[in-house]
């Protein structure tokens, strides 16, 4: 156990033997928890952009639109932060499970946050979640290295207006990205996707 790791328990440990009944350690597990949300920023990504659950209840009911990340470029940026040790930032895939995972309120490792920040119900596996997690980055922009945005996927009820709006920022920055339209396929349930200019 290291020196800093060790420290950390023993702080915890010793304010939970303070508490005077569960209502005092209720309190220091939610402290733990605002702890975590003051800290800590969590981004969310899907590894399936062909879900029609996911475009209905993330993307506007299929009025918004998707943005296609190229996954090893994403991991190389995320360990070259991880690296440097500035700006930790991890790629982690979500566990789901039946049960809440276990937090000793006496010990709050790294590997115990982790798990606080990456285990969700077994009803949401559909989604096939990633989550970046970035220590020191809640509630601040992150920007991306190049040509990490690799396509950008138009909803099948987005409006006329946003759509141009779209394509004239890929216009713009004269990104390579490629564009696609979102379409209901005619004979099943579930979406077909088209090429478009921009």
């Amino acid at each position: 156990m290291e020196e800093t790791e060790r420290e950390e328990l023993i702080e915890h440990a010793y304010n939970a033997f303070l508490a005077k009944g569960p209502e005092d350690l209720a309190e220091h597990s939610k402290s733990i928890a605002d702890e975590l949300k003051g800290e800590i920023g969590v981004f969310s990504l899907c590894a399936d952009y062909k879900n029609i659950l996911l475009w209905s209840h993330y993307s506007d009911k299929h009025q918004g639109f998707c943005v296609g990340f190229a996954s090893r470029r994403l991991l190389d940026f995320c360990l070259s932060h991880s690296e440097s040790g500035t700006n930790i930032i991890s790629l982690e895939k979500i566990s789901y499970r039946k049960r809440y995972p276990i937090i000793s309120t006496y010990r709050t490792s790294e590997a115990g946050r982790l798990r606080c920040l990456t285990t969700k119900a077994i009803n949401w596996k559909y989604e096939m979640e990633y989550r970046l997690i970035w220590a020191g980055g809640a509630n601040k922009p992150l920007s991306l290295g190049d040509r990490i945005i690799r396509r950008v996927i138009l909803g099948c009820r987005i409006s006329a207006l946003d759509r141009d709006k779209i394509g004239s920022i890929l216009r713009s920055h004269n990104m390579k990205i490629t564009l696609f339209q979102a379409k209901v396929k005619k004979d099943s349930f579930g979406l077909d996707f088209e090429r478009v200019r921009y």
